[in-house]
C-alpha cells in the first residue's frame, strides 16, 4: 500500500543558521515518521524580508499559494503541515493553509512564535480579522503547551487546537549527564545574542554573582541576532568589570554543543519572550539544573525547586540569588539535574512526540 504524502512548510533555515523551527522539524524527520508517510519539506524563508507593508506581504502570500497549489495537485499531496511563528511569518505561511482548504486537503497549522500574543495586540484591525479567520481554517492548530493553547483560544475561540510539544533526543542527551563532573560551575546561556533573550540582564547577574565567585564563567553560545549585539554585550561586560567572567562562543552545533553541555553546571535562561524553548529542553535532558524567567511555557516546563527555578522576567536579584544558591551546593545541583533529565524523557523524548504527530496525521487522513 502506497504511503500517504505529507508536505511540511515553514521558514526553515540552512544548518549553519540556528533556528528553533528547523531543529524541531529535523528532530521529527529522524524518527519512524518517515516509515509511515512520504514526507517532503519546503522552506518558505525569504532572503529579503524587510518590507512590512501589508500589500507586499499579501503579494508574497499569493505567490506562495500559487506554487503550493501546483505542488498539492501535481504531487498528489494528502496532508499539509505548516510551521509558523507570528506576525508577517504567520500571515505568509498561512497562505499554504488557505490553498489546502481550497483544494480540499486537510491541514495543520503549528504556532511556534513566542510573541504571537503581543504581535496580535499590535496588529491593525484588518490584520486581526485576518489572523482570526486564518486560525479557524486548518483542521488543527497545534500549539506547544497549555499556556499557548489558552492564548490562541482567547484570540480565536473557534480554533480547533491540539497540544504537541517540541522534542529532543533524550537518549543522546542523557549520555552527557554521565560525563559531567560534579563540581562543574560554568553557567551556560544557549541562544542567539539579542535583547529579547535577556543577555544584557545576564551581564548584570554576572556582576552580582562574581562578587562572591570571582572565577565564575558565563558562557554565551549563539549567533548574533540583533545587529551589533556582540559588541554591545562586550562593552557592557567591560563597564561592569566582568569581561573576564564571560565568554562569547558564537553558534554551536553537534559535538561542540555536546561538549559545552558537559562543561557547564547550570543553565541560565533570562529571556523576555519565549514559546517553548528547545535550548531549555536540551539542557534539562542533559541533566542541567535550570534557572529561567516566567515567560511562555517555561512555568509548565520547570518544576520549581525540583528541576530548577523560575523567577520573574528582568528580576536581576532573583536570578543572581538562585545562581548563588546552586553554586554553593553541588549536591542540590546534581539532584535538580537528575530530576530535570527524567522530566525531559517523560514529556519531550522525540520518539514519543513523533508518535503524537503520527496519530494526528492518521486522524486527519
Amino acid at each position: 500500500m502506497a504511503k500517504k504524502k505529507v508536505v511540511i512548510y515553514g521558514s526553515l533555515q540552512p544548518p549553519s543558521i540556528p533556528c528553533g523551527i528547523t531543529q524541531a522539524v529535523n528532530n521529527l524527520l529522524k524518527t519512524c515518521l518517515n516509515d509511515d508517510f512520504e514526507i517532503d519539506v519546503v522552506s518558505t524563508a525569504r532572503k529579503n524580508a524587510i518590507d512590512r507593508k501589508l500589500l507586499h506581504r499579501l503579494a508574497n502570500a499569493f505567490c506562495l499559494a500559487s506554487t503550493t497549489a501546483r505542488k498539492l495537485i501535481f504531487s498528489r499531496i494528502n496532508l499539509v503541515d505548516v510551521h509558523a511563528v507570528s506576525g508577517r511569518d504567520f500571515l505568509k505561511n498561512s497562505a499554504v493553509v488557505v490553498t489546502a482548504k481550497f483544494l480540499g486537503r486537510p491541514s495543520i497549522l503549528r504556532i511556534h512564535g513566542g510573541n504571537f500574543d503581543t504581535e496580535f495586540d499590535k496588529a491593525s484591525r484588518i490584520e486581526k480579522k485576518m489572523i482570526c479567520g486564518l486560525l479557524r481554517l486548518p483542521n488543527r492548530v497545534v500549539v506547544l503547551s497549555r499556556h499557548w493553547q489558552k492564548v490562541i483560544l482567547q484570540i480565536e475561540p473557534k480554533a480547533k487546537t491540539a497540544i504537541i510539544p517540541n522534542s529532543v533526543d533524550c537518549s543522546a542527551l542523557e549520555a552527557i549527564h554521565v560525563k559531567r563532573k560534579r563540581n562543574t560551575d560554568d553557567i551556560l546561556l544557549l541562544g542567539n545574542l539579542c535583547n529579547r533573550k535577556g543577555h544584557f540582564d545576564a551581564l548584570d547577574v554576572a556582576a552580582k554573582v562574581a562578587q562572591k565567585y570571582p572565577k565564575i564563567k558565563f558562557l554565551f553560545a549563539g549567533a548574533e541576532r540583533d545587529k551589533g549585539a556582540l559588541r554591545q554585550l562586550q562593552n557592557r561586560a567591560k563597564e561592569l568589570g566582568v569581561i573576564k567572567n564571560v565568554e562569547f562562543l558564537g553558534p554551536v552545533f553537534g559535538d561542540a554543543k555536546d561538549e559545552l553541555l558537559v562543561r557547564t553546571g547550570i543553565f541560565l535562561m533570562p529571556s523576555h519572550v519565549e514559546n517553548m524553548p528547545l535550548s531549555l529542553m536540551e539542557a534539562m535532558a542533559a541533566g542541567l539544573p535550570v534557572i529561567a524567567t516566567r515567560v511562555g511555557a517555561v512555568p509548565e516546563m520547570v518544576q520549581e525547586g525540583v528541576t530548577g527555578y523560575v523567577v520573574e522576567c528582568r528580576s536581576i536579584s532573583a536570578l543572581a540569588d538562585r545562581l548563588v544558591l546552586l553554586l554553593a551546593d553541588p549536591s542540590l545541583r546534581d539532584a535538580l539535574g537528575r530530576a530535570a533529565s527524567k522530566r525531559a524523557r517523560l514529556l519531550w523524548d522525540t520518539p514519543m512526540v513523533a508518535k503524537q504527530v503520527q496519530n494526528l496525521y492518521e486522524e486527519l487522513l
